[in-house]
């Protein structure tokens, strides 16, 4: 079970709009596989990898709330700065 967990995210900045990509990781930093990364804004969602990696493609600029959710439950949040 992961009590908690950390969502790091960052946008690139591409020929056909921003990537959004980011990793979702235990409170040890090990990754979190098949948790879903979601911009809460867009209802845009990600499953992560087994190396905790999720990638978004085609974000607008702007601010947004990121949730993540492992296991079927909620497990972290973020706001973009």
């Amino acid at each position: 079970m992961v009590a908690m967990v950390a969502l790091f995210a960052s946008l690139v900045t591409g020929a056909r709009g921003d990537t959004l990509s980011g990793r979702v990781a235990d409170t040890t930093g090990a990754a979190v596989a098949g948790a879903t990364a979601t911009v809460v804004e867009l209802h845009r969602v990600a499953r992560t990898g087994s190396d905790g990696v999720f990638r978004l493609a085609e974000i607008p600029p702007g601010r947004y709330t990121m949730a993540s959710r492992c296991a079927g439950r909620r497990c972290g949040s973020s706001r973009s700065p």
